[in-house]
């Protein structure tokens, strides 16, 4: 993420809201020192055990969070266990404050406290004269960012799939499509809502280029 937005004059808010660069920034200022992590190595035996019983599994650790991948298991058998797997860990983890995520081809552990929508939230709340706001996302992690309450807020699901967001658009090419043309203007005729669902109620919005708040979730380690 580094690598593609760092040249940018964008704010990286990574790991579900646990660390943030600020425009300009070089270094990643961590926002969850009060967070409790030790949970993290008890959660991790179990997860180790699946991986040995799924072939193609993988087990992602990050500072905030652990995950199960499937994404190169069989699909079926992946996501049989990925079931099993979310069932279990949701029991043990019920009395805790702990956050429990099927997501796409993956079980996501990560303390309660780290979730996207307060991170947008507590952005929103620093920087509260931003003209629109737009959040968008494929996965279930991103419903915290569509359930917020906020003025001039737009959300966008991109994809199929049950979603709080306004809006739903196709498939991320058309979503680059949609950003590109946001930024750098669009053909002449061309009308970007066209591409937008409604989910809740027409809205024509319009989104001026420079004064859009744009935040971005960093789903990988602050370097990766």
């Amino acid at each position: 993420m580094e690598a593609i937005l760092g040249g940018h004059p964008f704010r990286l808010i990574a790991e579900h809201g646990a660390s943030l660069r600020g425009p300009g920034k070089k270094e990643w200022e961590r926002l969850d020192r009060n967070v409790n992590y030790a949970w993290k190595e008890e959660l991790l035996t179990i997860l180790r055990l699946y991986e040995q019983a799924t072939p193609g599994s993988t087990i992602e650790e990050k500072h905030a969070s652990i995950v199960w991948h499937y994404r190169k298991a069989d699909e079926d058998f992946g996501a049989w266990k990925a079931k099993q797997l979310t069932e279990e860990l949701s029991a043990l983890t019920a009395n805790y404050p702990i956050k429990v995520r099927h997501g796409k081809r993956m079980v996501e552990v990560s303390a309660a406290e780290n979730n996207k929508g307060a991170a947008v939230a507590r952005l929103l709340e620093q920087n509260n004269n931003y003209e629109v706001a737009l959040c968008a996302g494929d996965d279930l992690t991103d419903e915290s960012m569509f359930e917020l309450s906020r003025p001039r807020l737009l959300t966008i699901k991109v994809g199929i799939g049950p979603t709080r967001a306004r809006f739903r658009i196709s498939d991320p090419a058309t979503f680059r499509h949609f950003l590109d043309g946001t930024f750098n203007g669009y053909a002449p005729g061309y009308d970007p809502a066209q591409n937008l669902i409604p989910l809740v109620a027409i809205v024509r919005v319009e989104l001026p280029s420079d004064s859009l708040a744009v935040s971005f979730e960093l789903l990988g380690p602050p370097g990766g």
